[in-house]
């Protein structure tokens, strides 16, 4: 399923996101705000460690909605107290889950939360459904709406697939509704050929 891209940006000033980027192959992430859509330009409270030219991945939720753009970064720059990056023009897509088949399927997933606030960090469970822009799953805990989750798929045939995802709202028990932001190597088809081949 290909994502929509927005003609217009779904974010006004002020609005919070969630700022991506790797480091050695390693997640990390800070809240920020959009301080301008001219240029993308965002807002941290305090100084990240990302350098010029950094490619960064933004999330923001919108009415249960993921929205994200990505691209490299200018220099960190001091302005009235905050910390201001710019990103050129960028364009917004969002995931249209209307589109996207969720096939009932339990397969093992191990996650953790992308939060140092957060006292629980790793945990195991299993996917309740599956489709190819998130997944239902059944976890010991609740991470908060909006939290942003590192998760791992063990599919059958030994294989893995891992990436990022958002968790969008709660369900029955200890159910969690997760959207795909970002995929860790061909993880993307892995899950496209699995479910092509339960849908068979």
């Amino acid at each position: 399923m290909e994502p929509i891209v927005c003609t217009n940006s779904p974010l006004s000033p002020g609005d919070g996101l969630t700022v991506i980027w790797f480091e050695d192959g390693i997640p990390h992430t800070r809240p920020a705000s959009l301080v301008s859509n001219t240029h993308t330009q965002i807002a941290f409270q305090d100084e990240p460690a990302i350098a010029k030219g950094t490619w960064l991945i933004l999330v923001a939720q919108i009415d249960g909605q993921i929205f994200r753009t990505e691209g490299h970064c200018g220099p960190l720059v001091r302005q009235s107290g905050l910390w201001t990056i710019s990103m050129g023009q960028c364009n917004w897509t969002q995931a249209d889950r209307r589109q996207s088949h969720r096939i009932p399927i339990e397969l093992p997933v191990s996650a953790s939360i992308l939060d140092q606030t957060v006292d629980f960090q790793d945990f195991v469970g299993h996917t309740v459904d599956l489709s190819d822009s998130g997944a239902m799953m059944e976890l010991p805990i609740q991470p908060p709406v909006n939290s942003l989750i590192r998760w791992e798929l063990q599919i059958p045939r030994g294989r893995r697939a891992s990436g990022l995802g958002m968790v969008t709202r709660h369900g029955e028990g200890s159910r969690v509704g997760l959207q795909f932001v970002e995929y860790m190597g061909n993880s993307r088809s892995l899950i496209a050929d699995l479910l092509y081949d339960r849908a068979a």
